[in-house]
């Protein structure tokens, strides 16, 4: 044993005394904290006595480290970004070279690589970005620096689940033209654009996801979002349906008004057609009032949402339809019985405008959102000695508008989820704007004949009621009702 390993009462790491064990792991764990008086312990290793080869752990950590660091200047407002590498979301590595990037005057911006691999800065970065600094600076000089490649920093992002729900890193921009039609399915885009004076259409149903901005500034129609009710045979001849004596051929409408209906997508319904009813001896040809198409449906998520302007989204119900019959021409086939009335259609009910955004949405007080219902069609009566009364068709109400981020300013814009109106009755007197009377004579099959219903969706179709005081039916029509606007405030986090 060597005379170094009898050296006594030596402290090691804990001053405990000197052991020949204790001598055996001070040469092999060594204490690098600048305590050199302690056995065990050395001088902390220095920066200059690593390795500069490539591959070794100074390069590797380097490179990790220093890679786009942002450089502070002692003044001024010219910041440095070191060298580095980025992978796009597309799987391409981008080299970046050093750069030197001149700070506004006065003001906070972000320093960021966006989705494509460029280094720029703005005052507010994309949602799709590598954060590199914020800095803020006054008359010319940095006042605030924040470096967010420091490893004990870290920005608060979204998580990737919720971007690719605003668009993922698709990088195409539309922007409509006069005429242009959408039908049926999804766009993937960066900003969809509808400029000022450009009207564009869509045919039942559209989702739209965006990277960047939803923007309307014209005009966009979505219509016939669900088909109304019609009679099956849609023209029918009296003598073929065998209709000697009063029957009733009523088509069929769709209800429901639960917010659900809307979180999932789900458009308005369409109006009923109208009850018909004919009796005579000849061939007549008749029509059944159709109902009215449901507005579509526009679902839209994006990071920022904009209706500016004179824009406007409308996605309303249309309106029910009047019938129509023709009696026989040859008087001498007729009798004073003969006779054909029809039910107005029911008006369709307004559609869903679903717009969600991960930043804002705006609508400004010159733009406006429509999702109003459709106005029954007109009542129709058509009858040998004169007499018959038919209602309109019902009203179809409001449809739904769901507007869901952080930040909502709709002050002032005109968000219009009105109903529609009782079609026209005919065959009786309107004692006021919602009451019509009449006689059991007049009526002469012990009643009105009931217009089609309105198609329901943002809340309940109109309805009518019946009242007789002995001599005079009257019949009173209640309104439908309006739509509904659904706000949500909240932060996407992703699932």
């Amino acid at each position: 044993m060597s005379d170094y390993l009898r050296v006594p009462d030596v402290p090691f790491t804990d001053a405990s005394l000197w052991t020949p064990e204790l001598g055996y792991f001070a040469f092999q764990a060594p204490v690098f904290d600048d305590e050199v008086g302690l056995l065990g312990h050395r001088q902390r290793i220095l920066d200059s006595e690593l390795s500069n080869q490539p591959g070794q752990l100074k390069d590797r950590f380097t490179r990790i480290a220093d890679g786009l660091r942002p450089i502070r200047p002692a003044t001024g407002r010219l910041v440095t970004i070191r060298s580095g590498v980025v992978t796009t979301a597309d799987g391409l590595n981008v080299t970046i070279p050093q750069t030197v990037l001149q700070m506004p005057d006065t003001g906070t911006v972000t320093i960021f690589v966006d989705q494509n691999g460029v280094l720029s800065f703005a005052a507010v970065a994309p949602v799709i970005c590598e954060v590199i600094a914020t800095v803020t600076t006054a008359n010319g000089e940095i006042t605030n620096f924040i470096d967010y490649r420091d490893v004990a920093i870290r920005p608060v992002l979204p998580l990737v689940s919720a971007i690719k729900v605003f668009g993922g890193t698709n990088s195409i921009d539309v922007v409509a033209s006069q005429n242009d039609n959408y039908r049926d399915g999804v766009i993937y885009c960066r900003d969809f654009i509808i400029p000022a004076g450009v009207t564009v259409s869509v045919d039942r149903y559209l989702k739209i996801v965006c990277s960047g901005t939803f923007r309307v500034q014209g005009t966009m129609v979505i219509t016939a979002g669900l088909s109304p009710g019609v009679n099956p045979f849609g023209v029918i001849r009296a003598n073929d349906m065998n209709l000697v004596t009063p029957n009733v051929a009523p088509g069929l409408g769709s209800t429901g008004r639960s917010y659900p209906w809307a979180a999932g997508g789900f458009s308005g319904s369409g109006g009923s057609a109208g009850q018909s009813q004919a009796r005579q001896t000849t061939t007549t040809v008749w029509t059944v009032g159709r109902g009215g198409d449901s507005g579509g449906t526009l679902i839209v998520e994006a990071v920022n949402v904009e209706v500016t302007g004179n824009g406007s989204i409308q996605a309303n119900g249309s309106d029910g339809a009047e019938g129509n019959c023709t009696l026989a021409v040859n008087p001498g086939f007729r009798n004073s019985t003969d006779y054909c009335q029809i039910g107005g259609g029911g008006g369709g009910s307004g559609g869903l405008v679903h717009l969600s955004a991960y930043r804002s949405i705006t609508v400004a007080p010159t733009a406006n959102i429509q999702v109003r219902g459709g106005t029954g069609g007109r009542g129709f009566v058509n009858a040998s000695n004169g007499l018959g009364v038919s209602h309109g068709g019902r009203p179809g109400s409001g449809g739904y508008i769901v507007l869901m981020a952080p930040s909502i300013n709709v002050s002032g814009a005109n968000l219009d989820r009105s109903p529609g109106n009782h079609g026209e009755a005919v065959g009786a007197t309107y004692t006021s704007a919602n009451v019509i009377r009449y006689t059991p004579t007049q009526a002469h099959i012990g009643g009105a004949l009931a217009g089609g219903n309105g198609g329901a969706y943002g809340g309940s179709s109109g309805g009518f009621s019946r009242t007789f005081d002995g001599t005079n039916f009257f019949d009173t029509f209640q309104p439908s009702e309006p739509g509904q606007l659904i706000l949500r405030f909240f932060v996407p986090t992703g699932g």
